[in-house]
């Protein structure tokens, strides 16, 4: 088997453990504890698709993870050879290769080789099958036979307990008016947000400081 290569370094801090569930999405984090057959993960940006996607890879020791955000540097065919060897197949960010003839192409071709194999895939996007605008009409079949699992986004208050659980696991102490702070003046992305408390974890052992509103904004300069 030809070796396949990317350039793609999985987040190892992208776990089920580490992915704040809340009680929509309790479903999709129980199914990918024990995956079979093709599954089919949407929901909205910074909805946790891409966490939830390394994490099933992160857990297996024969798994690889294919993301698509720079599918223009990579050949569809050469991306997707001898991917039928591989026991489990995680396939990110598809709806941005729809409406290119060859990619569908490859990945319809992918598909059938990877259950021919009976082998596990699981794709993630950010709409579902039904409504991804799929030239293939083979492919959008195959896409639409999967298991379908939405991953709903945080609202505001379900984000502030994200941030005061996600600051317990580093042992931080993160106070509400601090939490809210930051939700006030910074980005809402959960993605920058987690970011932001890795660092603050970080500039606080450091410095032997607690987390408090002005080393917040030590760290860095509010969003606009």
């Amino acid at each position: 088997m030809q070796q396949l290569t990317l350039p793609v370094s999985l987040e190892t801090q992208s776990t089920l453990t580490t992915f704040y569930c809340i009680p929509e999405n309790r479903g999709v984090v129980e199914a990918l504890r024990s995956l079979e057959g093709f599954c089919y993960l949407w929901g909205a940006q910074q909805s946790g698709v891409s966490h939830l996607l390394q994490a099933v890879v992160n857990r297996s020791e024969k798994g690889i993870y294919l993301p698509l955000k720079e599918y223009q540097s990579f050949s569809p065919v050469g991306l997707f050879d001898n991917i039928e060897h591989i026991p489990l197949i995680v396939i990110d960010d598809i709806d941005l290769i729809v409406g290119h003839s060859d990619w569908e192409q490859a990945l319809f071709h992918a598909y059938n080789r990877i259950n021919d194999a009976g082998h596990c895939l699981v794709v993630g996007a950010h709409q579902p099958p039904s409504t991804l605008p799929i030239g293939l009409a083979d492919l959008k079949s195959r896409l639409s036979s999967a298991v379908v699992y939405r991953v709903h986004e945080l609202n505001d208050e379900t984000k502030f307990a994200a941030l005061k659980w996600r600051a317990n696991k580093y042992g931080l102490e993160l106070a509400d008016d601090v939490t809210q702070y930051i939700l006030n003046h910074y980005s809402r992305a959960t993605s920058v947000l987690f970011e932001l408390l890795e660092s603050l974890d970080k500039l606080s052992l450091s410095t032997q400081r607690k987390v408090t509103i002005p080393l917040v904004k030590s760290l860095l300069t509010p969003h606009v």
